[in-house]
């Protein structure tokens, strides 16, 4: 992490003692569909003594505002903070009774640091970008539909960090991207346990 933060302290002050570099800002807004795995496979079924646990994807809306300094023609650094609403759902079966399901609502800030190669000096450009990923847990609660509803914390970590690699245009002002998270740092106290996501965003470039 600490790599991550000296990095972006360098390119910062790059582009600050550079008055030809341009800082833009704006909006971005859209559709996440978020998951856990389980284990060191990357699946998403454990069997357990008893029974089992399979997780399902969840799907909700992330949004929020980012700052593009543009560090050449091509190339820029780009930082968001972004309000996503994560989690999954699981399937817990037990041999005694039926299956039970739990809603896990993770809300999180998150925080990415990208670079960002444009292909095209257009109004019309593609972009594919690449960075890291800071996750604040900001609100999380868990909602059981076994016998009757319950609800109650879940008890995760307050920061998870993951990679990022996103693929997308600008068309003049606007912004259509696709972005995908796979996690690197448990989110749970169980090992190997990653909520990865991914996105798809609109944006709007103030620029």
């Amino acid at each position: 992490m600490r790599a991550y933060i000296l990095i972006f302290l360098i390119v910062f002050s790059s582009v600050t003692s550079n008055s030809q570099n341009k800082l833009n800002f704006g909006i971005k807004t859209g559709y996440i569909n978020s998951w856990q795995t389980l284990n060191e496979k990357g699946r998403n079924t454990i069997i357990r003594s008893g029974g089992s646990e399979i997780t399902h994807h969840r799907n909700s809306i992330s949004i929020g505002g980012f700052i593009d300094w543009e560090l050449s023609k091509m190339l820029s650094l780009e930082g968001d903070v972004l309000y996503s609403n994560k989690g999954y759902i699981t399937d817990v079966t037990f041999t005694s009774y039926d299956i039970e399901k739990l809603s896990y609502k993770l809300n999180y800030i998150d925080i990415p640091i990208l670079i960002k190669v444009r292909f095209l000096e257009k109004n019309c450009s593609p972009f594919f970008s690449a960075g890291y990923v800071s996750s604040v847990n900001v609100y999380q609660q868990i909602v059981t539909t076994f016998q009757q509803p319950f609800i109650y914390r879940a008890n995760v970590y307050g920061y998870y960090g993951s990679l990022l690699f996103t693929s997308g245009i600008n068309i003049n002002h606007f912004i259509l991207e696709a972005r995908y998270a796979p996690g690197l740092t448990n989110y749970f106290y169980i090992n190997r346990s990653l909520l990865s996501s991914f996105s798809v965003l609109v944006g709007y470039n103030f620029k």
